[in-house]
């Protein structure tokens, strides 16, 4: 099977069948992603992350929003262990040095640079954007990241009839009109037809999904463009991790809620 999978509407539609695509090198030892997206100038990226074990970050700054779900194995910081299925949000100014002691993989979404010490530069290469820079923590008091079980945050049911919704993060906080949120699809469900109006993007955690009536597979990353008309649905259920810069426009004059949670 491609790695990459191609939709039938264009342009506007990309996924990528993640299972099968080849682990990249970052340049520290111990440290593999999947990269979707990885911008070295702003510190953008979308992709998977593994660290094999007793492998440590370095000391590092985020500046910009970190969103990652914990696929396996543990991650921890000077606040907590971080395990499986546990969402962490790391927010602007975030200082720490992270550790795993059995290994651990993650998915992962950054929306800024990230800072290295000069004597720890060399440790950089496992984050996209990292540079080097003299800093202190700009708010000790508070903890590194917003953590929590997936399972924990509460499901509601939508207006729309077999799809609920997990709220995971709004970006208030980030002083951000994002989204990050997990969309259960029941089985025999369709989401009508409509437009992104921001960058759009999933991960799908179980089962199956088809957009555009291509069907896109468990595990695979799906890029949806702004200005993308879509529609979405699954015949036997899936869960997706998705993150919506902004909300959508119904096609054909639907009035109904947005699915994101704008």
């Amino acid at each position: 099977m491609s790695a990459q999978l191609h939709t039938s509407s264009g342009a506007g539609v990309y996924a990528y069948d993640m299972p099968n695509l080849p682990w990249q090198e970052t340049g520290r030892p111990g440290i593999r992603q999947k990269a979707i997206r990885a911008d070295r100038a702003s510190g953008h990226f979308l992709g998977l992350v593994a660290f094999e074990p007793m492998i440590s970050s370095g000391v590092h700054q985020h500046h910009g929003p970190a969103t990652s779900l914990m696929l396996g194995g543990s991650l921890s910081d000077y606040q907590d262990n971080y395990g499986r299925d546990t969402i962490t949000i790391n927010l602007d100014g975030t200082t720490h040095d992270a550790i795993t002691w059995e290994g651990c993989s993650f998915v992962s979404r950054l929306e800024g640079a990230t800072s290295y010490l000069p004597a720890n530069a060399g440790q950089g290469a496992g984050h996209v954007g990292a540079g080097e820079a003299i800093f202190a923590n700009p708010r000790p008091e508070e903890m590194p990241a917003l953590d929590f079980p997936l399972r924990s945050a509460r499901q509601y049911a939508t207006s729309i009839a077999r799809l609920s919704r997990r709220m995971l993060f709004d970006y208030s906080i980030a002083k951000e009109n994002h989204r990050f949120v997990e969309l259960t699809l029941w089985p025999d469900m369709r989401i009508p037809a409509h437009r992104v109006t921001a960058l759009t993007e999933w991960m799908v955690l179980a089962g199956g999904a088809t957009i555009n009536n291509v069907p896109v597979p468990i595990g695979a990353v799906v890029v949806i463009e702004a200005g993308t008309e879509v529609s979405i649905e699954s015949q036997f259920g899936c869960r997706l991790l998705a993150w919506a810069d902004g909300p959508i426009t119904w096609s054909e004059g639907q009035s109904l809620p947005d699915i994101y949670g704008f």
